[in-house]
């Protein structure tokens, strides 16, 4: 007996399907923000059984997760094919390999999901602007982990400090160029490095309450349309209300490093620091500042990216209650900085 199976979504940029004999069907419902409720299901074969039959309650998360962060999940169903590639994206469906389980099926399985916001309902071109898809939903899985049963699972950048490590000092070229003309470092420069740069301009530079309000301004006004970089850089401006041009120079057009370094300090009897600090190489950033003094509490001192506008070295001095013990640069060490033995001196 034949049958015309009919399927029909709106916005959607791309279409795929799955079907398969004796595959294990696995859903459960999900009410979003705005009300409207949507499908989640899982299809797997029974040797996927241990793991797999968690998958409808990780991706329930993430759509849960991501709706209630971002942007409203838009479409009536997701559907999650166990498969032979590691992972693969569509609208509303994604295909990620069957014989994963645990932290392994978490981590893909929350990052093709999270590709519903980019590039399906951001349509950026992949072709030409891979990272504005990959990283932005690598950058996202760091929060989704942090959010699912108390940070119970990782995501591909939550060991922060050591992914971090990867870009200090090494020459991986511009993320913003294409990339047919990536070598080697390809997931690196289209994954790892932009994702990073948007947790050091959520945590460092511009906060979380700025940062998340530019970001969910950036997907409602590209919705459904095709940004370029610059609509992207542009938005995040205008929303936050930050220029940041420096930034995206840096981390985005340049492949710059930085070097942080407490060049001087003295201490006088009134308890009055004056430090003189120095930007060694070319990437500039905030300078988040720490006097530990003589009970063990502890005093910061933020100051702009503006200081570095006269030059590499800036001097200023602190009033302290009581004597200094020893001063730190980015005690959160949320900075790529090359080296970190001159980001303290100790009197």
């Amino acid at each position: 007996k034949r049958g015309i199976w009919k399927f029909r979504m709106d916005y959607a940029r791309d279409v795929a399907w799955a079907c398969g004999k004796g595959l294990i069907w696995d859903a459960a419902g999900v009410e979003l923000p705005g009300g409207e409720r949507t499908l989640i299901q899982s299809f797997y074969p029974r040797e996927s059984l241990d793991g797999w039959d968690r998958a409808t309650e990780y991706a329930r998360a993430s759509v849960e997760h991501y709706s209630e962060q971002w942007f409203e999940y838009p479409y009536p169903t997701l559907s999650n094919v166990a498969g032979p590639v590691g992972g693969m994206e569509y609208p509303g469906i994604h295909f990620t390999e069957y014989n994963r389980s645990g932290n392994r099926l978490w981590v893909t399985l929350d990052h093709e999901v999270a590709h519903n916001w980019f590039p399906m309902i951001v349509g950026s071109n992949e072709r030409q602007y891979a990272w504005m898809d990959e990283s932005f939903v690598t950058f996202m899985g760091y929060y989704a982990a942090r959010n699912f049963k108390g940070a119970k699972y990782t995501s591909y950048i939550s060991d922060y400090k050591n992914m971090r490590r990867r870009f200090m000092g090494t020459e991986l070229g511009p993320v913003t160029r294409p990339p047919r003309e990536i070598g080697k470092g390809f997931s690196d420069i289209v994954y790892f490095k932009p994702a990073i740069a948007l947790l050091v301009l959520r945590e460092y530079v511009l906060g979380a309450e700025r940062f998340d309000y530019a970001f969910r301004s950036y997907i409602q006004n590209w919705a459904y349309k095709h940004p370029q970089p610059e609509d992207f850089f542009n938005c995040m401006e205008n929303a936050s209300g930050e220029e940041l041009g420096w930034f995206w120079q840096s981390w985005f057009y340049q492949d710059e490093s930085l070097d942080q370094e407490i060049a001087d300090a003295r201490q006088s009897d009134e308890n009055i620091i004056r430090i003189t600090l120095a930007s060694k190489l070319g990437m500039p950033m905030p300078v988040v500042v720490e006097f530990t003094l003589a009970d063990g509490s502890t005093e910061r001192k933020n100051l702009p990216v503006d200081i570095w506008n006269q030059g590499d070295t800036y001097v200023f001095t602190f009033r302290a209650g009581q004597p200094v013990q020893s001063i730190r640069l980015d005690p959160d060490e949320w900075l790529p900085d090359v080296e970190r033995r001159n980001n303290e001196w100790r009197f």
